[in-house]
This record gives structure tokens, sequence and C-alpha cells, in this order.
């Protein structure tokens, strides 16, 4: 087992045993299962780095929360495809991830809608207005794709369930 000093404010994993971690330089870094170093990406145009997906390790989701953008990278830390939302008129999103058809899902604070976005631009899936139709106010902070459903988490609501169209199934306390 390997230890690696660093002051991180972010830190994931994917399934093949890589560790990525946002750092306090705003550089998003990825370690080997041996703690060795293997990559960096740094990209301050967008802002604070917001979070990583690392669901796919070949397809890895840098999210921008202040530039409302997403960055994928390849399992070399390289850019693939850059996402800049407000191009679309979104201009807030409190969270993203990655779906299991290399497309983004994110959650639309301004419209309460989680969406789904396919590389050219298109909106190819969202849910209704979830602010009218659960009566609360929606403000996720974490979403994954898992097993053709969509969790989203929000921290005073608990974590909500959609299927892979973005229709809303219920919620977990």
């Amino acid at each position: 087992k390997q230890s690696v000093p660093i002051d991180a404010r972010f830190l994931t994993a994917d399934h093949l045993e890589g560790v990525y971690i946002i750092d306090n330089d705003n550089k998003a870094l990825k370690y080997d299962k041996e703690g060795q170093l293997i990559g960096r990406y740094t990209d301050d145009r967008y802002g604070a780095l917001t979070s990583i997906d690392a669901t796919s390790p070949f397809n890895l989701v840098l999210f921008y929360q202040e530039f409302a953008t997403v960055v994928t990278l390849d399992n070399q830390l390289n850019p693939r495809t850059l996402y800049k939302l407000p191009s679309l008129g979104i201009t807030n999103v409190s969270a993203v991830a990655l779906s299991d058809d290399n497309y983004i899902w994110f959650f639309d604070t301004n419209e309460s809608r989680l969406k789904k976005i396919n590389s050219k631009y298109e909106i190819i899936q969202q849910s209704l207005n979830l602010n009218s139709l659960l009566e609360v106010e929606i403000n996720p902070n974490f979403m994954v794709e898992r097993d053709r459903k969509v969790f989203v988490n929000d921290p005073n609501i608990g974590i909500l369930v959609f299927d892979i169209f973005g229709n809303y199934y219920n919620s977990l306390p």
C-alpha cells in the first residue's frame, strides 16, 4: 500500500484502480494503484475545477461549475470534447455525470431539470420541472448513471432516481 501526501479538494477513483485528484492549484492529477503520478491536466480558462467523473477511465468528465463548462478527457488526460453550456443559454449547472452512451447528464438549476446533451450540443433527454413536480427546490451536488438509472443527490432531500430518459421514479431518503 502506498500513500501520497497531497493537499486536495476532490478525490475519486475508477474501477481500474486509478485515482483522480483535484489539488489546491486547480490541477486534475491521475495516480495509478501504486501511487505513481501518471498524468495531469490543467485549464484555468473555465474557473475552478469542481469535480471529476471517473465512471469510465477512458472518458473522464471534468466539470467547471463557475462557467457551466464540461471537458471530457481520454485515459491519458488529453482533452476530447468541450461543452460550453452557456452557448445553449444554460448558465447555472449544479452537477454533471457521464451517461452510459458517453454523453453528458447535467442538472439545469435555473429550469430545475435533469438534462442530457450529445456531442452536437443537442439536448436529447430532459425531465419535467422538478421544483413543480416535487414541490420543493432541488439543488443537487452529485449524480451518476448506473444500471440504466440516473441517481441525483440533493443533500437536503436525498437521492432522486430517474430512468435513462429523464423520467422521475422516486426519492430515497
